[in-house]
């Protein structure tokens, strides 16, 4: 297949057409990107991964090269339009390992992120140190405080986006090294929950 579509690259377009190559790749990655990222609170995704499933996807696919040659075939765009937008799938594809680098290094600088927001949220400004508690002494103050820092609808009970915040906030991760999400923490809480 790659041997096929860098057949189909022909370089006197890419030489003559670069900066319309150029505009136009980096708009399509972007628009993709925004896209997918914003689709990414749709499915609960956390912003990190949703940020790393973008960035990867952004680059062009292999039903572009389908769709391009039959609106070629059929008269649809002229035969320069079709070149350049061929052009443009192959160069975007062949950016992938890169945008795989750059989609892991943005979805960390996100968790971190992430983690950072949820301290000051749900301590403000006082210091993680200074929120230990001494679990060997039954405080009932002190345990009352530490729940209500964690149960922030004050419904008595801690939900499962609220443990998904107390997970990230202590960096619990998954055998990935990403941050739990929303489906694995009601994974967690099937195992050990009796309530049902």
């Amino acid at each position: 297949f790659f041997v096929t579509a860098g057949s189909a690259l022909d370089p006197a377009t890419v030489l003559e057409f670069w900066p319309t190559l150029l505009v136009g790749i980096s708009s399509f990655l972007l628009i993709k990107f925004g896209v997918i990222y914003s689709a990414g609170g749709v499915l609960e995704l956390s912003k990190g991964d949703a940020a790393r499933v973008g960035i990867l996807l952004a680059g062009g696919g292999e039903f572009a090269f389908v769709v391009f040659n039959l609106a070629k075939e059929q008269g649809i765009i002229p035969e320069t339009l079709g070149s350049l937008l061929t052009a443009s799938v192959i160069i975007s594809m062949s950016l992938t390992p890169f945008l795989g680098e750059v989609a892991e290094y943005v979805g960390k600088q996100l968790d971190v992120q992430s983690v950072g927001d949820l301290k000051e949220q749900w301590f403000g400004e006082e210091k993680w140190e200074d929120l230990r508690y001494d679990v060997s002494v039954v405080n009932e103050a002190k345990i009352q405080e530490a729940f209500g820092r964690f149960d922030k609808d004050g419904n008595g009970e801690i939900t499962a986006e609220e443990l998904q915040n107390i997970f990230t906030l202590v960096g619990e991760r998954d055998v990935e090294g990403k941050f739990l999400t929303l489906s694995q923490v009601k994974t967690i809480i099937s195992r050990f929950d009796d309530n049902d």
